[in-house]
């Protein structure tokens, strides 16, 4: 019966939507290519769930066993388009997914030095994608992800420590943006995923101890979660799904990296 305590769970990454071709980029697909790709998750037989019910199955909270084939799936830095766009489409499948915004570019359309940058959506917004039941609001830090350049000097590009923070220095930073977080998506802020996938032990320990239960990389791989086992939903896997714009290549790398 053990065979039931751990699973392999495929997580796919996205960032942004367009109704164009001619926007499409190296973050952005057209809502068709999503749409082709729930469709063909939801034949393959595989079932969306939330971070939140993955962590209350580890942690026995539950009671519940999750569904066969589970899959998250995950927009991150938190476009307008994932309002307009991907929450409908969403919608109409029943499926659910999780995006990880950036604090400190909820409902901006241009950047800290005033210059242009895609939309973001409202915290109106995100709590309106909350009340569907089908959409869980995440944390991709509050300010993390500073431009070289463009922010003042030394600039925070990712949640390493920088060069000129003391340790104990960065844990304050890193709580003061994790408080910052909470009193805008809540519980969402105790599960991150760390921009640019960027991580080392120090960023785990301070996190781990300010109690955040769920950190998310960009490793190309499907993680093995084991019940009563809280470490495992540390440093989970992703697969970046916006690099491959036909579905069944994509059902075909998610079947190869479950099987590895």
């Amino acid at each position: 019966c053990m065979a039931s305590q751990t699973i392999r769970i495929p997580i796919l990454y996205y960032h942004n939507l367009t109704e164009s071709e001619d926007d499409v980029g190296a973050y952005t697909i057209t809502a068709e290519t999503f749409r082709s790709h729930l469709e063909a998750i939801n034949e393959a037989g595989y079932t969306t769930i939330s971070f939140e019910e993955l962590s209350a199955w580890v942690n026995g909270e539950s009671g519940e066993s999750l569904p066969d084939n589970p899959i998250i799936i995950t927009f991150d830095d938190g476009y307008e388009s994932n309002y307009t766009l991907a929450c409908p489409i969403l919608e109409e499948y029943g499926m659910k997914a999780t995006i990880f915004v950036i604090g400190r570019s909820i409902g901006l359309d241009t950047y800290v030095d005033g210059l242009p940058m895609f939309p973001h959506f409202t915290l109106d917004e995100a709590n309106e994608m909350k009340a569907s039941g089908l959409i869980e609001i995440c944390s991709h830090g509050y300010n993390f992800h500073q431009v070289e350049g463009r922010d003042p000097d030394p600039a925070r590009i990712s949640a390493l420590r920088l060069d000129s923070e003391t340790d104990s220095e960065y844990a304050e930073y890193m709580q003061s943006d994790l408080e910052t977080m909470k009193s805008l998506i809540e519980k969402g802020a105790y599960i991150i995923a760390y921009p640019g996938g960027k991580y080392d032990e120090l960023s785990e320990s301070v996190l781990s101890g300010l109690g955040v239960t769920v950190t998310v990389t960009t490793e190309q791989k499907v993680s093995t979660v084991t019940k009563n086992d809280p470490q495992s939903l540390h440093l989970l896997g992703r697969i970046s799904a916006e690099s491959y714009s036909d579905a069944d290549e994509l059902l075909s790398v998610i079947d190869s990296l479950i099987n590895k």
